[in-house]
């Protein structure tokens, strides 16, 4: 209940901001007003994670592909914090459109572009973060399997 009714909280925030003039965030990551859908949607990730009865394949691959997101988003917004400003502020903004439009600026693509050196906080916290996403995927990629094989098993039967 408190999952559905932060979603259509969010929902709301959606459509009440959807004109809103600054989508792209500029050298932000976007609209900070629409953090408050973190709540709901990770209650939504853990109801997937921990339900291993009857999971659909697509289920399962949203699921693990919104895992590996959510890690990624974090390890990029604490490792890289925006490091690549100077590309979109440069000439006083004139190429801040780059960074809009075409993927390889984008907050979320442009480090493996660049390919910044790591320091060790740096690779302990991606170590970590990826240790995170394996214990989360792990069980659900094999309750999906178990399922399939008992599905398999039920049919030949």
């Amino acid at each position: 209940m408190l999952g559905q009714l932060g979603m259509a909280f969010s929902w709301g925030m959606l459509l009440m901001y959807a004109s809103w003039w600054a989508w792209h965030g500029s050298v932000f990551w976007g609209p900070r007003f629409l953090l408050v859908a973190c709540m709901p949607a990770s209650l939504a990730l853990a109801l997937h994670v921990s339900n291993s009865e009857c999971r659909r394949t697509g289920v399962t691959l949203l699921t693990v592909s919104t895992i590996i997101w959510s890690v990624w988003v974090g390890v990029n917004g604490t490792i890289i914090r925006q490091g690549y400003a100077d590309v979109c502020t440069a000439n006083l903004s004139s190429y801040e459109s780059l960074c809009w439009y075409v993927p390889e600026y984008s907050t979320l693509i442009y480090p493996f572009v660049i390919g910044k050196i790591l320091n060790v906080w740096d690779r302990a916290y991606a170590l970590i973060s990826a240790i995170v996403a394996i214990v989360l995927i792990v069980p659900v990629l094999a309750s999906r399997a178990r399922n399939y094989a008992l599905s398999r098993l039920l049919r030949s039967r």
